[in-house]
């Protein structure tokens, strides 16, 4: 994508300059850090393959292996809508609570502590997700309600 549209006081930008805006509002608030969060291969395939909305994108990849990370706040709610899409869903985070993993597992979702290294495809689709202390990949799609490689924490 060149350049924004529907985006109010945004229409026309590049998403570069989108984001150093963003970034120099937030640079404003003490409580906000920036998290270079980058995982190979997630903005190649960002759109194409790494979605963020399981009710835009849930249904055309459904009856896949469906990957999803994020934020605490926002895992254990999407991982419960993609399993209404799919059978096998994994959850990535190592900050979810005994309580909420127990949850997520009544719901048949997997919830894996190890994090992404790569996510692996052809630029459209993705084909695996590359563990950080695993040799082999495992065969996903790949889902972020965090946001694009770049996000935010507020303690």
């Amino acid at each position: 994508m060149f350049h924004a549209h529907g985006l109010i006081t945004q229409d026309g930008a590049s998403p570069g300059d989108i984001i150093a805006a963003a970034e120099k509002e937030l640079n404003k608030y003490p409580t906000v850090e920036l998290v270079d969060d980058r995982v190979t291969g997630l903005a190649e395939h960002w759109g194409r393959g790494v979605f963020t909305c399981a009710y835009c994108d849930g249904f055309e990849h459904g009856d896949t292996h469906l990957a999803l990370t994020g934020s605490t706040f926002f895992v254990p709610p999407i991982a419960r809508i993609l399993t209404g899409w799919s059978p096998h869903v994994t959850a990535f985070s190592n900050d979810l609570d005994a309580a909420v993993r127990a949850e997520l597992g009544a719901h048949g979702v997997n919830v894996d502590e190890r994090p992404i290294a790569r996510v692996n495809g052809d630029g459209s689709t993705v084909s695996s997700l590359e563990l950080t202390d695993a040799p082999t990949c495992r065969s996903a799609r790949f889902s972020s309600p965090s946001g694009p490689p770049r996000t935010t924490n507020s303690p």
